[in-house]
């Protein structure tokens, strides 16, 4: 292998590995999700307390998304070739694409047959801006939830990763940490001042919450924040006192999800990214005590994306039954999370095991 493609091949290798440490705070927000759609359980100490501001771990797994990307394909898109483009977005499309399809097959039965639906017109509207992933871009409430709820989130992921090579490209040519960091507040900046300037409405809790243009600078700002981590990384500098580092980012963290005094102040889901993104940066190097455990749990990622995708369309087809009258409120919770965990097994392993049997037989024909 040349000096050249060592260069390339390296960051995406320690990337690799650095991603895993986070992947069991994605099955923890994964939780915190699956938590906050148990809605009947609300006025539940629990509930209340831990699940009630469950959706802002989406903006979590979209930082996430950016700071894992960027750190992944920074050696890729040193340059912009045609084939590497290609290949990328194949990838990603591959990856997401064929199982948000068949998430948006199984919803539909559920959907035409139990909840309440407009007429033929609408309903084929619905379905077509569904099907190419596009229902975040209308700002009918309608059009985002009426088949797989959760589902929504795709139409920003795919954004995210279309302008990723470009925004790559252009942050690894800047090797200021400062300017990154500027670039980073300049940006919140802002996403604050648009979040405040707007009127309360529906149309506001679309654009703040859902409308892609706006809920992928969510992405942008993990991608300046993996160049942040990649400049230190290659700078050789450590974190000085990284386990109160990381307990402080715990307890950060915490504070704003759990404690009513400080979350009942936060109007909105941006308010949270410093926090996260604090939390995802000093995890990933792996320095301290508490990411030095985590390193000892081994936690599928693709798994906490099927449990995300899926856990919604298992929880529409148990309302259609009795469970909820046989097992009562919390232990219906707990059957749902169990069936979800069944499906998502189930579906893993049917993907793995097509997949398996595409390589063999590549190989074969190679």
């Amino acid at each position: 292998m040349s000096g050249k493609e060592n260069m390339r091949t390296a960051p995406e290798k320690e990337t690799q590995k650095k991603i895993y440490v986070l992947d069991l705070f994605r099955a923890a927000g994964c939780v915190l999700i699956f938590g906050f759609h148990c809605d009947w359980l609300a006025g539940n100490r629990l509930y209340d307390l831990v699940f009630a501001r469950g959706y802002n771990m989406v903006t979590f797994f979209f930082v996430l998304s950016g700071f894992a990307t960027y750190l992944r394909y920074r050696g890729t898109f040193s340059s912009l070739k045609r084939a590497e483009l290609a290949a990328f977005y194949k990838k990603k499309l591959l990856r997401i694409y064929p199982l948000y399809f068949v998430s948006l097959l199984l919803s539909i039965p559920v959907s035409y047959c139990f909840f309440q639906l407009p007429g033929v017109q609408d309903r084929a509207r619905y379905l077509f801006l569904n099907l190419f992933a596009l229902q975040s871009w209308s700002r009918e409430l309608d059009v985002w939830f009426a088949f797989n709820d959760v589902a929504w989130t795709i139409s920003t992921e795919l954004l995210g990763y279309g302008i990723a090579p470009f925004a790559i490209y252009l942050l690894n040519r800047q090797n200021s940490k400062m300017n990154i960091v500027k670039m980073g507040l300049a940006l919140f900046g802002l996403y604050l001042v648009f979040f405040f300037g707007i009127s309360q409405n529906s149309l506001s809790r679309w654009l703040t919450s859902v409308f892609p243009l706006v809920r992928v600078w969510d992405f942008i700002i993990g991608l300046l924040a993996g160049r942040l981590y990649a400049l230190v990384k290659e700078s050789k500098k450590t974190l000085r006192s990284a386990s109160c580092l990381e307990i402080l980012a715990l307890l950060l963290t915490g504070a704003v999800l759990f404690v009513p005094q400080l979350n009942q102040k936060m109007i909105f889901q941006m308010e949270y990214i410093p926090f996260f993104v604090f939390l995802i940066f000093v995890f990933n190097f792996e320095e301290g005590i508490c990411s030095r455990g985590i390193l000892k749990l081994q936690i599928s990622a693709s798994k906490t994306f099927l449990f995300y995708m899926f856990h919604k369309i298992v929880m529409r087809y148990a309302h259609t039954t009795v469970l909820w009258k046989v097992f009562g409120d919390i232990g219906y919770a707990l059957v749902l999370g169990g069936l979800t965990y069944i499906a998502v097994t189930i579906i893993h392993f049917a993907v793995n095991f097509m997949g398996k049997g595409k390589r063999e037989e590549r190989a074969v024909s190679g």
